[in-house]
């Protein structure tokens, strides 16, 4: 299943009553990590029909930070993604590629690393948590 983090899924649409002639769109999100702090849950729908019962939705969310990269780029959300306009980029030129692969790695003592494959487009990697990006040449 899938999940929508930016607004109203298929499900809840549904459930309020949404129009037929409304299409859905599943993303592609090609990389997903959370922050070990996160505690992020989805639970399966069971109060609508058939297609609108075939994605997960959010059930419970302790906080911190969420990744996720897309073909449209790399996002970050420290708020469970529950709002639009809670997505950032994560900057410096990234907003376009179509990352396919995301790896975050830390220790007790560093900042975290982050680092993303862009498919034919290059690999990028972050030493400072996100903040600024550099090619992995």
């Amino acid at each position: 299943g899938w999940h929508r983090l930016d607004g109203k899924d298929a499900s809840s649409i549904n459930r309020l009553g949404g129009s037929s002639q409304e299409n859905y769109v599943h993303v592609d999100p090609q990389g997903f990590t959370l922050s070990p702090d996160f505690s992020l849950t989805l639970k399966t729908v069971t109060d609508q029909p058939f297609p609108y019962n075939q994605n997960s939705e959010l059930d419970t969310c302790g906080g911190g930070r969420l990744w996720v990269s897309t073909d449209g780029g790399v996002y970050h959300s420290d708020n469970c993604g529950a709002t639009k306009d809670r997505w950032r980029s994560a900057e410096s030129g990234l907003n376009t590629l179509a990352s396919v692969n995301i790896l975050g790695a830390t220790s007790q003592d560093l900042t975290p690393a982050l680092y993303f494959g862009a498919g034919d487009n290059d690999d990028f990697y972050s030493t400072d948590a996100g903040q600024t990006w550099q090619t992995a040449a």
